[in-house]
């Protein structure tokens, strides 16, 4: 916390204020560096691209703009670092980061049929088990 508020320039009591924790303050990072990610590519035209076109993308998204991120990339290393000592890191990443990718790419092969998937929610889990460790 005392880099975080050196760096942002402001004091831990500010720091506290705003995110209440270092859970939250991490949330929020992780929020950050993801979430926006996911909504670029989970938008609501982008549901209605071809399948090929739209798996493709998220590949290459995830390629060249998150695998290739060096903040992504240190929150990760970070995230796999600590996980023993604290858990909860883990577990705050998976349910902010891996499930709801699972869930929105689950979401859009159930609206596409013509996929023939018979289980969403695992090939969500199987086209994603790659980029994100859980």
């Amino acid at each position: 916390m005392d880099r975080v508020s050196a760096a942002a320039g402001v004091s831990k009591q500010t720091i506290y204020s705003h995110f209440q924790d270092k859970e939250g303050l991490f949330k929020a990072l992780i929020e950050r560096l993801t979430l926006a990610c996911f909504q670029s590519i989970f938008c609501t035209e982008k549901l209605h691209v071809e399948p090929a076109i739209f798996l493709r993308q998220i590949a290459e998204i995830y390629l060249t703009k998150v695998a290739d991120n060096p903040d992504y990339l240190a929150l990760l290393r970070l995230i796999i670092t600590e996980s023993q000592n604290f858990p909860e890191l883990a577990k705050l990443y998976t349910q902010t980061v891996v499930l709801r990718g699972r869930q929105m790419l689950s979401q859009y092969f159930a609206a596409h049929p013509e996929l023939g998937i018979t289980d969403p929610e695992a090939m969500a889990h199987i086209f994603l088990v790659r980029w994100y460790p859980t």
